[in-house]
Parts: structure tokens; sequence; C-alpha cells
């Protein structure tokens, strides 16, 4: 079967986990986030990371037990958006088409 982001994005909007209205985004889990989850990349809508995090443990109760409460984003955990900016702000608004790639960052590099 191939892989449909706008049928994965659907599908989680008919289950009410996201807003039509919201922008198509995707996350990727990289590392030790998507060996231990089992998921490399989850398309989704959201308007911000906080919004994108909470559709992605919804649909995928594995990842909520991996990062923890989502009030503040882990020390360690980092998204990148678009491979061109770091941010833990989970406050930072999301457009189309925006890449989030989560990982945890890592002591010497």
């Amino acid at each position: 079967m191939l892989f449909s982001e706008e049928a994965d994005r659907d599908a989680l909007t008919r289950q009410g986990l996201c807003l039509k209205e919201h922008p198509a985004v995707s996350i990727e889990l990289y590392g030790s986030l998507s060996i231990r989850s089992g998921l490399a990349r989850v398309a989704l809508r959201a308007d911000t990371i906080r919004g994108a995090l909470s559709v992605l443990v919804l649909a995928q109760p594995t990842v909520a037990r991996l990062l923890g409460p989502l009030d503040k984003l882990a020390e360690y955990h980092r998204f990148s958006i678009n491979g061109r900016a770091i941010t833990t702000d989970l406050d930072t608004p999301l457009k189309e088409g925006d890449r989030l790639v989560l990982f945890s960052a890592s002591v010497g590099g």
C-alpha cells in the first residue's frame, strides 16, 4: 500500500484529531524516537508545534510515553523546521507544507 499523506490527514480529521482549516504539515521522528515508537513520519494538520504534538500523541499513544507531558518539551528534545531552524518553542506557528523533525539532542554532538 502506498503512503498517502492526504489520506492520513483526512483520516485524522474525520476522527476529530485535526481541523481541516489548519495547515497540512508532517512530523518525522528521528533516531531513538523513531526506533522506540516504530514511526518514521506522520502527516497531519496543525497550526503550531504544540498542536502538531497534541495530534501526534492522540493518534500514536506510544509517542506520548516517550515524550512525557506536553506542557513543556523535554530539555533534550528539539524540532527542526524545514531543515532551516531548530526550536523548542511549542507555540511556533506552522504554515502549509512545513516539515518538522523531532529529535533528541545528544551530548558531544
